[in-house]
């Protein structure tokens, strides 16, 4: 397979492009998801021709419209004629209007708390009658320029820098960013869609049942006009996206466990398929990781060579090298 491609916030490369001069390198991005990767760099305030080191810009509440923000820097010595200037207008139109383009992306990971690239909890300051500065930082708030981002490319997976140690949100990104990656590399038939689907059938189980139904029932509509075709993949695509960004449960992964248990039946003694179920019980009231039943049914499914589930994509959504730190 070849290597992803992955768009990211230039400091996270060590590239020094921050605002003090300087660059927010990460190890595991680098080093670990670097080996699988091929990065496309970027960063707003550098391709606005702000420079680096650069005045500190904020989000603000506007003063004229209920709201509204404005995007501003309220002090630097080095470029006084940008203090106070709403920078907004000019960061959103680097997508809206083409100024760049990004290629066809597999994911992309932004830098945490940036008023241009953050993805959450960016803090909005308001200036007071008083003189004095307050801000909050709602969960909803995000960076201009990574808002401007998800609305024209919805359905690329996204990462905030911070989240890359959160082991749920790690896991999550980056069996989003292979499915990606094999969705994008498919032939445009419904043959090569419903391939895909069969493949990842358990997984999308472990997301939720109900969008693996519909998603089902997209993959088998009898199409075969070129626009038709296109159409289904993209509904396809679109909800095939929405499932993958639903945290699994422990109920969904019981119940995709015990759908794969069924394929033994007529393999395993009733001793071994009551061990099965222990393990499986142990899992549900979490006494055991998720890897232990999943581990087990893939060492069943190699041992028995059982050809449905060889090419589950549940047992290995992303390579082995990349779990973990």
């Amino acid at each position: 397979m070849k290597k992803l491609k992955i768009g990211i916030s230039s400091c996270l490369l060590g590239e020094k492009v921050r605002y003090d001069g300087g660059h927010k390198y990460d190890p595991w991005i680098n080093e670990k998801l670097g080996t699988v990767a091929d990065f496309v760099p970027f960063c707003p305030e550098m391709f606005l021709n702000l420079g680096s080191p650069r005045p500190s810009i904020r989000l603000e509440k506007s003063p004229f419209k209920k709201d509204e923000h404005i995007l501003v820097a309220r002090e630097n010595v080095n470029n006084p004629e940008l203090v106070g200037i709403d920078l907004l207008p000019r960061m959103k139109s680097i997508l809206s209007e083409n100024q760049f383009t990004f290629p066809e992306l597999h994911g992309y990971i932004f830098m945490k708390k940036s008023p241009s690239c953050g993805l959450s909890k960016i803090k909005i300051y308001e200036q007071l009658k008083n003189g004095q500065t307050t801000f909050v930082a709602p969960n909803d708030s995000m960076g201009v320029f990574a808002k401007s981002f998800v609305e024209k490319y919805p359905l690329t997976p996204i990462l905030e820098s911070g989240r890359v140690y959160s082991d749920i949100d790690r896991e999550r990104f980056l069996r989003q960013i292979y499915a990606r990656a094999q969705f994008c590399n498919l032939t445009k038939s419904i043959s090569a869609l419903q391939e895909f689907h069969r493949n990842y059938k358990m997984l999308l189980y472990e997301h939720s049942p109900v969008h693996l139904n519909r998603l089902g029932k997209i993959c088998a509509q009898k199409v075969t006009h070129h626009d038709e075709v296109i159409q289904t993949f993209r509904d396809y695509e679109i909800l095939f996206f929405q499932t993958m960004n639903i945290l699994p449960s422990v109920k969904n992964r019981v119940n995709a466990l015990m759908h794969m248990k069924g394929f033994f039946k007529k393999i395993l003694s009733k001793d071994e398929k009551m061990y099965l179920e222990k393990i499986f019980q142990e899992f549900k009231s979490q006494t055991v990781s998720y890897e232990v039943p999943l581990t087990l049914i893939d060492y069943l499914t190699n041992k028995y060579q059982v050809d449905y589930l060889l090419e589950q994509k549940i047992f290995r959504p992303f390579p082995r090298s990349l779990y973990g730190l």
